[in-house]
């Protein structure tokens, strides 16, 4: 690693152009920049093999992130080769990792945000519609749970990433990211940051190919009405998101239709509790710890989830 800095140090130090870029896909590696390697545009079905074949060319340890980000299932595999491979995750100065991005990034052993880091949550594509729709999205969310798990990702990064609707952008402001551990502060030098400032690495990259244009509407054909997406129904449980610590809390939050069946499960217990005597409040408060402990135990898995709040709804009279 100090063999690699020295070569970066003696690099910036007068910044000659660079000659010899190898570009896979939006992933692009300099000889002139040892040991890092940029993504530079949009996570698509191709990112995965791209990013193989530049590690297996080049070995770099710090990836440098400026994208929008893109295909979730692609973001997620791209996170899990990171963290298999301990790698260094920078977003440079000026630069912005949204979206699937962010995965990579806080896949990172080391994470330095001189950038901007953003979120949001997962929408399902326009192809799916109604009960389709809901149960890839909340399929897809557990599947993110899972794979944050596993790099130690503090909770306020899935708390915002699950509050925040998937039309909107949740940008970390600096105190936060330090506060909660998103970023490490991990020290890489100055000159470092200027690599990605360079225009030949950082100019972002297509890494699909362009889809044909669809043949012109006869003239005839009146023209469609656009229709505004529906708003993001709102997730809004029994308890505070943004104090969630458990992967069944993680999975509420990021369901709205189980988080609405917590919200009323818990209005309808503390109804039916506050109007029992004594003894009969007890026995209620006994088999709702019994149920809490059968929900906890499904974990992040939405089926097991929806399952128990149902039966529980009816045994509470709904």
């Amino acid at each position: 690693m100090l063999r690699f800095l020295s070569s970066i140090l003696c690099l910036v130090a007068g910044f000659p152009a660079l000659a010899d870029i190898s570009t896979y896909g939006a992933f692009k590696y300099s000889s002139d920049a040892p040991g890092v390697l940029v993504l530079a545009g949009p996570i698509g079905p191709n990112s995965v093999p791209n990013f193989r074949k530049a590690l297996r060319t080049h070995r770099p340890e710090i990836l440098f992130l400026l994208s929008p980000g893109g295909n979730v299932q692609s973001g997620l595999e791209l996170s899990a080769i990171i963290g298999d491979r301990g790698m260094s995750t920078v977003i440079p100065p000026g630069g912005e990792c949204a979206s699937a991005c962010s995965f990579l990034f806080v896949a990172g052993e080391k994470r330095r945000a001189y950038g901007r880091l953003g979120v949001h949550q997962f929408s399902s594509n326009g192809d799916l519609s109604g009960r389709a729709a809901e149960q890839t999205t909340q399929q897809v969310t557990a599947e993110i749970i899972d794979y944050l798990k596993e790099y130690d990702v503090p909770a306020q990064f899935l708390v915002r990433m699950l509050e925040t609707p998937p039309n909107s952008m949740y940008w970390f402001p600096v105190d936060e990211l330090r506060e909660h551990g998103i970023e490490t502060l991990s020290t890489f030098p100055t000159e470092l940051e200027q690599v990605a400032g360079i225009p030949a690495l950082t100019r972002p990259v297509a890494t699909e190919p362009a889809q044909p244009a669809p043949p012109p509407a006869p003239q005839e054909q009146e023209p469609e009405v656009a229709i505004a997406p529906a708003p993001a129904a709102p997730i809004n449980p029994s308890f505070d998101c943004r104090k969630a610590a458990t992967g069944t809390e993680f999975a509420i939050c990021g369901s709205p239709d189980i988080a609405r069946m917590d919200r009323i499960m818990a209005q309808r217990y503390r109804s039916l509790r506050a109007s029992m005597d004594r003894n009969a409040a007890q026995a209620l408060q006994s088999s709702q710890r019994n149920w809490l402990n059968r929900r906890n135990r499904c974990g992040n898995d939405l089926n097991c989830l929806s399952v128990v709040y149902r039966t529980r709804l009816s045994e509470l009279g709904l």
